[in-house]
């Protein structure tokens, strides 16, 4: 994607392993920001990538833009929405909203009022925005 050599064309070593340790900090980054994939650890190029297939193209477009300036390359225009839109797409499948309990001891605090209230705390009821 950032045209470092020929998509047949067999990494050296060191492209390898700058490679491979972008590609586990970046999933792991995101992982620990809620995008869990069930990742594994890449240790060699022959492991197999442990990621649902949706989420190859994301992981694709953004590893070509960590590892751009590694290899002296350019970010294109067209890579950098591909990788903002294809991660997008993948937050969107993997992260779920769930209507969250207020608490009991939760106030309701300045400006919340709205009249038809005449309780301080809210009753323990779900916001489901």
């Amino acid at each position: 994607m950032i045209l470092v050599d020929a998509a047949e064309a067999p990494l050296s070593a060191a492209d390898e392993q700058i490679t491979r340790r972008a590609l586990n900090d970046m999933v792991f980054a995101w992982e620990s920001n809620g995008l869990v994939m069930g990742f594994n650890q890449i240790d060699t190029v022959g492991d197999v990538v442990t990621v649902p297939n949706y989420a190859l193209l994301a992981i694709k477009a953004n590893l070509a833009i960590e590892v751009a300036d590694s290899f002296g390359k350019k970010v294109t225009p067209s890579l950098a929405k591909r990788a903002r839109d294809t991660k997008s797409a993948l937050a969107t499948k993997l992260v779920r909203l769930v209507p969250t309990p207020f608490p009991d001891t939760l106030p309701r605090g300045s400006g919340n009022d709205d009249y038809s209230y005449s309780e301080t705390f809210y009753n323990g009821s779900f916001y489901t925005k």
